[in-house]
């Protein structure tokens, strides 16, 4: 996990959300999708939760709500934060999703895991961390996870003249990375699925799928384009979106995906 603790030490976490419309779709999106699966007084694990961007956004709905995260900066930020909110109902936790304690085993109504999943290139350490979220969840407990899109983020990569080898394009098709090419440092520590892939592998475990969201589109594409929206261009946007985002047809070109699922 070392590699994934030093490439979120090298970016600004807590800001990718809002740092241009189409990350802010993908914020706002799952936002809603997050805050709707929440029932005022749940008990809430935010999993891989960052700087705690989602984790204050619940805050208010939840008795409380346990952040946990492998990047130390992220948990010292998360308790600056809590600290200048006040905010008494969270507590922060370092630990890789691998290793959460048991002792939180079947305490939560709630997991968030909105990117650890996707940074484990091996299949059965994807499926231990959905065994720990299982674990981690009450009776008919709700987990909300992301993935991300082969193709569209294999798109993504043409849209800045960046043209991977067909070495590299073969190995994204495998379900389990092996090899780091140094052709970029965020697919070095991920891996890439697909609706179904990622559908199945929560079906091992045991999870009942609910509902299968794109949050971002295809708008990462063209974020420069996007660049002279107002406000109110953007709104529209949100609205066409969240009217389509669960569409089957269209999830695949999302770069991001998040399933809603329930523990059996």
């Amino acid at each position: 996990m070392a590699n994934v603790i030093s490439y979120y030490n090298s970016i600004d976490e807590g800001h990718r959300l809002n740092r241009n419309y189409s990350r802010r779709l993908e914020f706002y999106t799952t936002r809603k999708y997050v805050l709707e699966s929440i029932k005022q007084g749940d008990v809430v694990a935010d999993i891989g939760a960052g700087e705690g961007v989602y984790t204050f956004e619940i805050a208010d709905k939840c008795s409380k709500a346990v952040a946990f995260d492998i990047v130390p900066k992220h948990i010292e930020k998360i308790n600056q934060i809590k600290q200048e909110k006040n905010s008494t109902n969270i507590e922060a936790v370092q630990t890789s999703i691998l290793d959460i304690d048991k002792k939180y085993d079947s305490s939560f109504d709630v997991v968030l895991c909105l990117g650890p999943y996707y940074h484990l290139r091996k299949k059965q350490e994807r499926l231990a961390s959905l065994k720990k979220c299982y674990d981690l969840l009450k009776p008919n407990g709700t987990l909300l996870i992301s993935y991300l899109n082969r193709y569209a983020s294999v798109s993504t990569f043409y849209k800045f003249s960046k043209f991977p080898s067909k070495e590299m394009l073969d190995e994204w098709q495998k379900d389990e990375y092996t090899k780091e090419f140094g052709f970029d440092n965020f697919m070095d520590i991920s891996f890439c699925s697909d609706p179904e892939m990622t559908e199945n592998e929560l079906k091992l475990c045991n999870f009942q799928i609910e509902k299968n969201i794109g949050t971002d589109g295809m708008f990462s594409l063209v974020t420069k384009q996007m660049e002279s929206m107002t406000e109110e261009d953007f709104e529209n946007l949100l609205d066409f979106h969240l009217k389509n985002c669960e569409d089957r047809h269209l999830i695949g070109m999302n770069n991001h995906g998040l399933i809603i699922c329930k523990k059996r």
